[in-house]
């Protein structure tokens, strides 16, 4: 089977090494999942993106400029609406994880828009129940899918994470990026 790796070329020399591609991670930051999401890929050393309500919205950021204090990488939609910066975030990712905690496994209002969003713009998405180590492989598997399906001219992998925002207390297994 053919490498679906990106691969650098010279006019003359031919392909090189393969291109390690990156993972971005991308979030629109809301409190929970969202923006353990954005800390957890900052530590790790990843590139983070995303896309914010006007003012740099959050639930417990209300005031401008808001998660853009905090998370510099974020960009504005221009739009009040968090539905604008949901569309946004699943339209620049080249797919979307989901995680929510396996105790309470239903999705809330904002989690649904986000699985309805990738469904109407036909990207992949997956749901991880968080409890243990089989559902942390389960997440990776899903972001080496998706790094074997984009294109080989691509050295980029964006990946939206979208969960609960942080109502209850909720602890994510080590997910070993």
């Amino acid at each position: 089977m053919p490498s679906t790796r990106p691969m650098t070329a010279t006019a003359d020399a031919g392909p090189e090494e393969p291109v390690p591609q990156r993972l971005r991670i991308r979030s629109g930051g809301q409190t929970g999942v969202d923006r353990a999401a954005l800390d957890a890929a900052m530590a790790a050393g990843l590139d983070i993106a995303g896309w914010v309500p006007k003012g740099g919205w959050a639930e417990d950021m209300p005031d401008p400029p808001g998660l853009l204090a905090r998370y510099g990488a974020l960009q504005e939609t221009g739009a009040a609406d968090p539905a604008a910066r949901t569309a946004a975030n699943i339209r620049d990712g080249n797919g979307t994880l989901v995680l929510l905690p396996a105790a309470d496994f239903s999705a809330s209002p904002g989690t649904a828009l986000t699985m309805e969003s990738a469904r109407a713009q036909g990207k992949p998405r997956h749901v991880v129940a968080l409890d243990d180590r089989a559902s942390a492989k389960a997440a990776c598997d899903f972001i080496s899918m998706l790094r074997a399906a984009v294109p080989g001219s691509m050295s980029i992998l964006t990946l939206p994470v979208r969960g609960k925002a942080r109502r209850r207390a909720f602890t994510p297994p080590h997910m070993g990026f």
